[in-house]
């Protein structure tokens, strides 16, 4: 008789359909994560745009709420630059490192996943953002007896509106395990359920740099010389300038992942056919790397790049992400790599990184959060919960 328990069936609620590096590899580290654990981990196969169409209710038609799709391609800088190559890289990555559920739309078809799942995960990326509101990513459609887990969810922000407050909270206090991915987003969290909200790292942290090895692009270098890569969502044409800038200090030709129509104007090599693989290469075989993107910050210190981080957004914006930045940057004591707007360059560039300290602060991190992740899962695991 076999008495080894089921394998846990659990299902995940996060963005990565849109043709953005970090939201399809924040989704692929989770459920890599999740697998490595012993779980059958499926991503919820769903698009928000129609659920939007159907439900005009007067909270989402106020000016905090967007649809998500369209909040998800603001927030995150989706490309309007679009190529064949880059659209085939993105669709192979998927077809053989995603495993997704059946397409779901309706309330009824989110029902019915909790007869094929025992726990529901959402997160990462900014699925909390009050900016794109949908109850879906706060599991509206999870049945009591299943196990309702935030992992690393973002607000994308550092207060809430009182109007999104009332539509979270009920949702909130529902969990049975909460974690955020910013300090701010954890006391949010706090707020809005009096209980206890765990901060966490963003998913492609619970990889090592071994680990994305593993799947990135190794068929031959996508550059022949040494290069400083130039990764930028935003478009400041400030920020452009000093990247080239610390390009010709450092004798490095300027190369390109293409984020709108223009950059493949601009001064340097543009790629055309960067998916999530080659995105990986770039940025480990890199000598240098500048960017605004949050994940392309992360995986330049996993893969222990010299880099500078740009702010994408204005201090005192309304829409600025810069939290998440700084946040990671002051985890990992690189805040000295922060080129701020209008302010003169404060770090050296041409002091390269020491990693000794930085690596450590991260590996703790990392650890600490696939303790919170075992110990939300132990029941169905069969571990002892920590």
């Amino acid at each position: 008789m076999n008495s080894s328990k089921p394998i846990a069936r659990i299902a995940q609620m996060t963005w990565y359909q849109s043709q953005n590096y970090g939201s399809v590899l924040q989704a692929y580290a989770l459920q890599r994560t999740l697998r490595n654990m012993g779980a059958d981990a499926r991503l919820v196969n769903y698009d928000p745009a129609p659920w939007q169409q159907r439900n005009q209710s007067s909270l989402r038609k106020s000016k905090p709420f967007r649809a998500a799709r369209v909040c998800q391609q603001r927030l995150m800088g989706a490309a309007p630059y679009v190529s064949d190559e880059k659209d085939a890289a993105f669709h192979a990555f998927a077809s053989k490192y995603i495993r997704e559920t059946e397409p779901v739309s309706l309330f009824e078809d989110f029902s019915i996943l909790n007869s094929h799942f025992d726990a529901f995960v959402c997160g990462s990326d900014q699925v909390w953002s009050p900016r794109c509101y949908d109850p879906r990513y706060f599991l509206d459609f999870v049945a009591d007896d299943r196990l309702r887990i935030a992992y690393a969810p973002s607000f994308g922000c550092d207060k809430l509106p009182a109007e999104a407050s009332a539509a979270m909270a009920p949702l909130v206090r529902k969990f049975d395990a909460l974690s955020a991915r910013e300090a701010e987003g954890a006391r949010m969290v706090e707020e809005l359920c009096d209980g206890e909200c765990q901060v966490v790292c963003d998913p492609v942290v619970l990889l090592e740099a071994d680990d994305w090895r593993s799947i990135s692009r190794r068929d031959g270098h996508l550059v022949s010389d040494e290069y400083c890569l130039c990764y930028f969502l935003g478009r400041s044409e400030e920020n452009w300038e000093r990247a080239r800038g610390i390009a010709k200090t450092l004798g490095l030709k300027l190369v390109m992942v293409p984020v709108f129509n223009g950059d493949v104007r601009r001064d340097g090599l543009a790629l055309s056919g960067v998916g999530p693989l080659e995105f990986l290469s770039l940025i480990d075989r890199a000598s240098y790397v500048c960017t605004d993107s949050f994940h392309g910050l992360v995986f330049s210190s996993i893969f222990e790049r010299d880099f500078s981080v740009f702010e994408r957004f204005k201090a005192g914006s309304s829409a600025s992400q810069n939290v998440r930045i700084e946040n990671f940057l002051r985890m990992a004591g690189l805040e000295h790599r922060l080129l701020r707007r209008g302010v003169s360059d404060a770090d050296d560039i041409a002091c390269s990184i020491d990693y000794a300290a930085s690596s450590k602060r991260v590996a703790a991190l990392r650890e600490q959060s696939l303790r919170y992740l075992r110990g939300a899962l132990a029941s169905l695991l069969g571990e002892e919960r920590e």
